[in-house]
């Protein structure tokens, strides 16, 4: 028996391009769908959706948008990108979100930083005073998520 996700991922790539079904399943309850989804607009032209991405208000889709910018932009097109992810993160109502989809960005910050290399000095504030004045979920994942991300951040990425 095949697995959903996989016959998910499959339906998605047969239709490689970002349309509005694969984007709406970018910010489905199902985290399964929201995989395939992200698998998918992947492996789609990055100039069809990217500036779809940047625009996102939905926290699920957002999360995934952020995921799928750090596989798809290539390193040489990273200092152009961050600045918007930047603004994505920072515009989202992340103390409205749920405890899971909060560490899930916190993760998918992370992800920016390391996939996307250093950010610029103002990028970097930014998201330090993002993170240090958020009140967060009080969960253990959460607080050494964000302790870790904090610190790299202090860093300078």
């Amino acid at each position: 028996m095949i697995p959903l996700h996989r016959i998910l991922l499959l339906a998605l790539a047969l239709t490689a391009r970002a349309d509005d079904a694969l984007w709406q399943r970018l910010g489905s309850a199902s985290p399964t769908e929201r995989t395939a989804a992200r698998r998918a607009l992947v492996k789609t032209p990055l100039a069809e959706w990217q500036s779809l991405a940047f625009r996102e208000a939905r926290p699920a889709a957002a999360i995934e948008c952020i995921l799928a910018l750090c596989e798809a932009v290539p390193p040489r097109s990273a200092r152009e990108i961050t600045p918007h992810i930047c603004e994505l993160i920072t515009t989202l109502t992340i103390e409205q979100m749920p405890a899971p989809q909060q560490l899930a960005l916190l993760r998918a910050n992370q992800l920016v930083l390391t996939r996307l290399g250093p950010l610029s000095h103002d990028e970097n504030q930014q998201l330090l005073d993002l993170w240090t004045h958020l009140h967060l979920a009080e969960t253990k994942p959460l607080q050494r998520e964000r302790a870790a991300l904090m610190s790299a951040l202090k860093k300078g990425g």
